[in-house]
């Protein structure tokens, strides 16, 4: 299932590292090194980069391996949202339809 512009969902998927996508990330207030060449920005895990087809807002669903979490937790949680204006669309609303995909995977 495709999430962009054709069927007029909000979201479609990306590779970890993708260029649009990247730069949203290096303009991310969790994004401690801007300077530093990286080619893919989410991490180790099962991850899901979702990216809007004006290529505006990002959204990033992780699930972290057991091993690499301080806190003890399990479980998906948001690892980067950042919306820069996307057209028409709340980010309320972006974060529901992110929501909705993450259920359905």
């Amino acid at each position: 299932m495709l999430y962009g512009a054709p069927d007029g969902q909000l979201w479609m998927p990306v590779r970890d590292g993708d260029p649009s996508a990247m730069a949203l990330f290096l303009r991310h207030y969790s994004c401690t090194n801007r300077s530093r060449r990286v080619y893919q920005f989410v991490g180790p895990g099962e991850k899901l980069v979702l990216l809007t087809p004006c290529a505006r807002a990002l959204f990033v669903w992780r699930k972290e391996r057991d091993e690499y979490r301080m806190d003890g937790q399990h479980g998906v949680n948001c690892a980067v949202f950042r919306n820069e204006g996307a057209p028409g669309v709340l980010s309320s609303d972006l974060i529901r339809a992110a929501d909705q995909i993450a259920f359905s995977r």
